[in-house]
């Protein structure tokens, strides 16, 4: 009797404050590659000077804060400066899950897709995604008068996973929409 050989590699680490783990695994069947928080939680705010000083520290880099800095400043107006350190950045989702088929077995690419329930599927396997991030300029931006910015997100996703949908905090227009009505 032949055994199989199975692979399991994990790596937690920290992207903008947020706790991910990032696990590869290795069948006879499928390779799959999972990245996704730890914990489901509302996200920290790391703002730009933080992680422009955390970059100084980490890799000897002198003056780039200054440079960011002299950029934004011939941009401003005098009588309201903009406070380029205090944009902050909030992960509101990272999620990725690959699956691609390794040895074809009868009903094994047929499992596969229906497993993933959305993604780009191809011969080869799926790919589902979600990445949301969010920058709160609140503090940063100088007052316009009648008008003020408050933040700003970007949001891109293949999932339909209602957790991780649920995580990014935003909605499609048509739900919006929906929800004016009831």
């Amino acid at each position: 009797m032949t055994q199989n050989m199975n692979l399991v590699l994990g790596v937690n680490f920290d992207l903008l404050k947020t706790n991910l783990a990032a696990i590869y695994e290795k069948t006879d069947q499928k390779s799959a590659l999972l990245v996704m928080p730890t914990t489901v939680n509302s996200p920290n705010t790391v703002k730009l000077g933080e992680m422009v000083d955390e970059f100084k520290n980490a890799f000897g880099i002198e003056g780039a804060g200054d440079k960011i800095k002299g950029n934004l400043e011939n941009v401003q107006n005098e009588k309201s400066p903009f406070k380029w350190d205090e944009i902050g950045f909030q992960l509101k989702a990272a999620f990725l899950y690959k699956e691609m088929l390794g040895k074809q077995t009868e009903g094994t690419e047929k499992a596969s897709e229906t497993q993933s329930g959305s993604g780009a599927v191809s011969d080869n396997g799926f790919t589902e995604y979600a990445f949301a991030i969010s920058v709160d300029v609140a503090d940063a931006l100088p007052r316009l008068g009648m008008i003020e910015i408050n933040s700003l997100f970007v949001a891109v996703w293949n999932t339909e996973r209602t957790g991780v949908l649920a995580q990014m905090g935003i909605g499609n227009i048509s739900r919006m929409l929906q929800q004016l009505d009831t």
